[in-house]
């Protein structure tokens, strides 16, 4: 039996993967506040919303992308510019959180920070490698 993976090709069904899980993990903390201390629920927090991000950089897909082939672990975006669109955004989330920390130091900042700066090194990663594939000359098939 062979199952077609999950892949999300329309920006609509995107931006309803995106709130929906910002709300799923909304529920989820607001659900375990009661039960965990603070730094355990930030880190749940943090730990499920990079999570699903992560994930939806596996199953969002370009137009010109294959469906059924996996992503590379490091290909965050279909294409560059996305990538470094979002990354200087994580990398601003992840400067927010330094200057946090050392203003009122504390488990959310630190979980935040680490998150931010992952993100922002892995989206501005994946941009810079796919941005270099695209300019590297191809190289022509000798003929036998």
């Amino acid at each position: 039996m062979h199952t077609r993976p999950l892949r999300l090709i329309l920006k609509r069904w995107k931006a309803l993967y995106i709130v929906g899980c910002w709300l799923l993990t909304f529920g989820l903390v607001w659900l375990a506040a009661p039960l965990l201390p603070e730094p355990m629920l930030q880190t749940l927090a943090t730990v499920l919303e990079f999570g699903w991000i992560y994930y939806g950089t596996r199953i969002f897909r370009g137009r010109e992308e294959l469906l059924v082939v996996p992503r590379p672990w490091w290909r965050m975006t279909a294409r560059p510019r996305a990538g470094f669109l979002l990354g200087p955004l994580f990398l601003f989330g992840a400067a927010q959180a330094v200057l946090f920390l050392f203003a009122q130091p504390g488990w959310a900042w630190a979980t935040s920070l680490v998150e931010y700066a992952a993100l922002a090194a892995l989206y501005l990663g994946s941009s810079i490698t796919l941005a270099r594939r695209r300019r590297a000359p191809s190289v022509p098939k000798l003929s036998e």
